[in-house]
């Protein structure tokens, strides 16, 4: 990936140690799992979005 590696440690950033809260809600077209992820009520996919990682 293009930005793996910034996106990589932009998560570490945010979860350090931190629980996260993830919600199964879907299955794409491949049959893979689709989620949101949340750390300390923080979602995690918006946050990688806003600094560009993905």
């Amino acid at each position: 990936m293009t930005y793996g590696e910034e996106a990589k440690q932009v998560l570490v950033k945010i979860v350090q140690r931190n629980s996260l809260k993830i919600h199964d809600y879907n299955e794409d077209i491949y049959g893979r799992n689709v989620w949101d992820i949340y750390c300390n009520d923080i979602f995690i996919q918006e946050q990688l979005l806003k600094r560009g990682c993905i």
